[in-house]
């Protein structure tokens, strides 16, 4: 599948105690995908993401998390417009637990 780049949003739901909570839009910062079967491979100029389970490729997307400072996630939701689905696919996310 591949997912367009310049429409990846994430919106998220706040709160900093005491206030109220609010809805939070993320900029989207960088983006790439990776292969496992090239790994030294560099596609962050790519004009799509790309993404399949079969031969490992992977998608990668970065928000700017300033806005989020002292506040507690309570909720959150990721937007992508997909394109090229040439069989039914599940999309998983997850965060990065090492460097970009």
């Amino acid at each position: 599948m591949n997912i367009s780049h310049s429409l990846a949003v994430l919106a998220l739901t706040a709160a900093s105690v005491p206030a109220l909570a609010e809805e939070v839009s993320l900029q989207l910062t960088d983006d790439a995908w990776i292969n496992r079967a090239q790994p030294n491979a560099n596609y962050g100029a790519e004009p799509i993401l790309s993404a399949h389970a079969a031969d490992q490729r992977r998608a990668l997307v970065r928000f700017d998390a300033a806005a989020l400072a002292g506040r507690e996630v309570t909720s959150a939701k990721l937007g992508l417009l997909l394109q090229d689905i040439d069989a039914p696919a599940r999309l998983a996310v997850r965060s990065l637990t090492s460097g970009w």
